[in-house]
């Protein structure tokens, strides 16, 4: 399991986890500060789930990932 926190102009706006034992792609589950920030990582989640697998199927090591204004840090 990879722990992460999504931030946003300095703020984390999220932490979720990524499981990569769930299902051929793994699974994402993220707990938003509040229900307006949540509404607007619903679509970057989309983009870290694909910059994820593409990391996953290069054996590469996770590292932050950024999307707009989003960015994803591992802890």
């Amino acid at each position: 399991m990879l722990n992460f926190e999504i931030i946003r102009k300095n703020e984390i706006i999220a932490s979720g986890s990524y499981i990569k034992d769930i299902g051929p792609n793994g699974k994402i589950f993220v707990i938003p500060k509040n229900l307006e920030e949540g509404l607007k990582v619903t679509a970057f989640l989309n983009e870290i789930s694909k910059k994820i697998q593409k990391m996953k199927s290069k054996n590469e090591l996770y590292s932050n990932i950024t999307v707009g204004e989003y960015s994803l840090r591992f802890e």
